[in-house]
């Protein structure tokens, strides 16, 4: 349901698919975003580089149990909810090029620590 989801919200999913860390763990990477509710309380993998991290307390929408009309609705709040974010972190990143800090701007972004 996810992938229909974003297709019919105009998001391209061609060529997406699921990682392994393991494939970015050698590259040096400036920011780290984890978004569901329980992956903050996993162990986020180690990287070469220390980048900044953001987690997004966001429930899984493919775990809810509702079917119909509401899990269509817990599937568009999700989407709502990230689109918002992914805005703010763009303006954020856009004020660093004014002068702003970085890891203040993205403190502000941040629900609980992922460190």
């Amino acid at each position: 349901m996810a992938i229909e989801y974003l297709t019919t919200n105009g998001v391209t999913t061609a060529g997406v698919r699921n990682e392994s860390w393991d494939r970015y763990r050698e590259q040096p990477l400036d920011l780290v975003i984890t978004i569901c509710d329980h992956a903050a309380r996993q162990n986020c993998p180690m990287f070469s580089n220390d980048p900044h991290r953001i987690h997004w307390n966001i429930p899984d929408p493919v775990l809810a149990t509702e079917t119909g009309e509401q899990r269509t609705s817990i599937f568009q709040a999700t989407f709502e909810q990230l689109r918002a974010r992914i805005e703010k972190l763009v303006l954020a990143i856009d004020a660093c090029g004014n002068g702003a800090s970085l890891p203040a701007e993205l403190r502000s972004l941040t629900d609980k620590a992922a460190d």
